[in-house]
């Protein structure tokens, strides 16, 4: 995997703080979140915001298929060229808005439930997670990683002052679980804030 802020700087680009892009620079952290999922051969994955690869990389060594999604199109050829390097072939790159996407046939096209992994932009993750949760017939489970704030929120107890109404709909047909927690540092640029990754597996 090359740096991102190698390749980046290479293109003259630069990360779009509109977009929330902060991307992961340390590959052992995507195969450490990879490794704690407990990803399987035959799971379907769809990456919602995949960036530069950090993540799609390790998913696709191990997963059935991975529906890449990047909103960005200047980072579409870059992230191509990446999965090349690597020799993957199991990925298919989708340039989309997330929050468009259509989960119910996209897990009709992969023949199974899926499997969502992704580092969310801040403005659009609690609209992510309702998402998610309105098609969760057509999802097995979500390992996605959030701001810590936002993570302690989706997993406060009942009574909490973090408890609230998004908190609610999950306990309603979920579980969720904390995998891993990942400084700022190891992303570029840095956020203002460490991240947390969650396990979502849904269970009504």
């Amino acid at each position: 995997m090359t740096s991102p802020r190698s390749l980046l700087t290479a293109h003259r680009l630069r990360p779009h703080r509109q977009l929330g892009q902060n991307f992961l620079s340390q590959p052992s952290i995507a195969e450490m979140i990879v490794a704690r999922a407990g990803v399987s051969p035959e799971e379907a994955v769809l990456e919602i915001g995949a960036g530069l690869g950090a993540l799609t990389i390790p998913l696709a060594r191990i997963a059935r298929s991975v529906m890449a999604i990047e909103r960005d199109r200047n980072l579409v050829p870059l992230l191509g060229a990446e999965l090349l390097a690597a020799g993957i072939q199991n990925v298919t790159i989708i340039e989309t808005d997330a929050l468009a996407l259509d989960l119910p046939e996209l897990a009709r096209e992969a023949g199974r439930p899926l499997t969502v992994f992704g580092n969310l932009p801040y403005n659009i993750s609690s609209q992510i997670v309702i998402k998610l949760i309105e098609s969760r017939r057509q999802i097995s489970r979500a390992v996605l990683m959030f701001q810590k704030e936002l993570a302690q929120r989706l997993s406060a107890g009942p009574g909490g002052r973090d408890y609230g109404r998004i908190t609610t709909m999950l306990t309603y047909c979920a579980s969720v679980r904390h995998l891993a927690d990942v400084n700022a540092h190891n992303f570029f640029p840095p956020p203002k804030v460490d991240a947390e990754v969650l396990e979502i597996s849904f269970t009504a």
